[in-house]
């Protein structure tokens, strides 16, 4: 298991390896066709997807998005071997081979992230964002991620606003269970 920058092992749960297996082939499968081939360029060219998160700061924040990088790098590397499987299309194969993550540090802070999906989408050129870890730095991205026409993958931020009722966003796609919802559950268990 890895260790995280208090020297406290943060190896994610095997649940949670799995999870974020499922998560990647529904990336693959739902974002390869669209999103990611359409900003691939010519075969051989690299797919960059760009992974915003707390990195460091010594703060819980900074251990989840230490963590959410930990499991981006164990679907892709370990878990994720789909191109090995025999019967995988030839052209899955090329996309998963061709997938570049970028990662960059928001240090939590809101006006950084801003700065950082900017960098991302215009100089780097991803095809795909994902993050970020604290609610305030997604919705600052988010955004920049829709007007750009750049799909935007949630997995960590719970704030309702990011997908309140009535407000569709067809870039952001989100996975975490948000505020409200955790707390109707909650509610439910205690009475």
């Amino acid at each position: 298991k890895a260790r995280g920058r208090s020297g406290a092992r943060v190896g994610l749960p095997r649940a949670a390896y799995l999870a974020f297996f499922f998560f990647s082939a529904w990336l693959a499968w739902m974002a390869a066709p669209s999103a990611l081939l359409a900003g691939a360029g010519p075969t051989g060219d690299k797919i960059r997807i760009g992974v915003i998160g707390p990195l460091s700061g010594g703060s819980e924040s900074a251990e989840l998005g230490f963590r959410q990088r930990i499991a981006i790098e164990y679907a892709l590397d370990s878990g994720f071997r789909l191109w090995e499987w025999p019967t995988l299309d030839p052209s899955v194969k090329d996309l998963l081979a061709r997938i570049e993550v970028l990662y960059r540090d928001d240090r939590g802070d809101p006006r950084v992230a801003r700065q950082i999906a900017a960098d991302l989408i215009d100089v780097q050129k991803v095809t795909l964002l994902i993050g970020a870890v604290n609610s305030s730095c997604t919705l600052a991205i988010q955004p920049i991620a829709s007007s750009s026409r750049t799909p935007s993958i949630c997995p960590i931020s719970t704030a309702t606003r990011i997908t309140s009722p009535g407000i569709v966003d067809p870039w952001l796609f989100r996975i975490s269970v948000p505020d409200a919802v955790q707390m109707q559950y909650l509610a439910q268990e205690l009475t």
